[in-house]
């Protein structure tokens, strides 16, 4: 995992042992075996699992790999995708993109409308949506006006119904809110199995979902009862039976699937979970890590030293959606 020390970025493993010197100026995760790097003389590159160089790009910005693919923009902010080999193999000509996902990525036009290409770069589902998610099992997505969102198939086609709100299916179940402003969940046939009774609800994770009720969340089952009380300011999604939490304004710390508190909420920013261990930090103290799934706390970087931007990535979700 990619961490950043006196102000140069390099990897450690689960443990906290560095496995990629502190040699960067920045330093992305890996996907598909290579991660994204910035090296001294400001040039972008790609490194393998072993920490070598494997090939550098003259790009503005450059992401992971997904499915081969990596989104890149050139100077004038326009993005295309460039293959393992670093050749631009779908010309930079979008306004903005999105990483491919099952064959498709959502790109932006000039007008600010948004579709789908395949990974020929040929458009299989026109620029007509205001805005347009990636593809998960055979579903993405998009909004057609202010107050409609709905699903739509490879096809183009929409299987269910319009919504005024919608967000990605996970296990089986999708929430969906309707035109009185309250959350509820459908099925993949496109019936409501939980009804529409809270003001605000996220998708599925490890069985439990995350829903608003007033100004608390909770979590509550595929059933629709209630795992957890809503009673923290806001919340996350379960990863590895731990899930962070924040009370008391924005001070983070992590519960289990029964609602006990594991890490006490004493960290002001906490990441989701993810391969066994989430990023922490104090920005009072000015000390960031990691913690594994038993809340230990391990290889510590004092003083903190990361951008607003690479914050940003790291934040658990709020109100607002996600963007490109």
């Amino acid at each position: 995992m990619p961490y950043q020390e006196n102000q140069h970025h390099g990897y450690i493993n689960q443990k906290g042992n560095v496995v990629i010197p502190f040699i960067y100026k920045y330093a992305q995760h890996f996907s598909e075996g290579l991660a994204p790097v910035m090296t001294e003389d400001d040039k972008w590159g790609y490194i393998d699992e072993e920490g070598t160089l494997v090939f550098t790009v003259e790009w503005r910005s450059i992401h992971e790999f997904h499915e081969g693919l990596a989104l890149v923009a050139d100077s004038s902010e326009k993005c295309g995708f460039i293959d393992k080999h670093g050749k631009l193999v779908i010309p930079c000509q979008w306004k903005a993109a999105d990483d491919f996902s099952e064959n498709y990525a959502a790109v932006q036009d000039d007008k600010g409308n948004y579709g789908y290409i395949d990974q020929k770069g040929e458009i299989v589902i026109p620029c007509q949506y205001k805005d347009a998610q990636p593809f998960k099992n055979g579903l993405a997505t998009i909004q057609i006006s202010e107050y409609e969102w709905a699903f739509i198939n490879k096809d183009g086609e929409m299987p269910y119904s319009i919504w005024a709100e919608v967000r990605p299916f996970s296990e089986g179940l999708a929430p969906v809110k309707n035109t009185d402003g309250k959350w509820g969940y459908i099925n993949e046939r496109g019936d409501v199995v939980l009804d529409f009774k809270w003001d605000d609800a996220y998708p599925f994770s490890d069985g439990l979902a995350s829903v608003k009720n007033g100004d608390k969340y909770g979590f509550i089952t595929k059933q629709g009862e209630i795992a957890i009380p809503c009673q923290w300011d806001m919340v996350s999604k379960f990863a590895y039976g731990l899930a962070p939490v924040a009370t008391g304004g924005m001070n983070w710390g992590y519960i289990n699937r029964e609602g006990r508190i594991v890490v006490p909420a004493q960290w002001t920013m906490a990441s989701d979970l993810s391969n066994g261990t989430a990023f922490v930090f104090d920005v009072m103290k000015m000390v960031s890590g990691y913690i594994d799934r038993t809340g230990r706390f391990f290889n510590p970087s004092h003083p903190l030293d990361m951008s607003a931007e690479e914050l940003e990535e790291i934040l658990p979700f709020d109100d607002s959606e996600e963007d490109f």
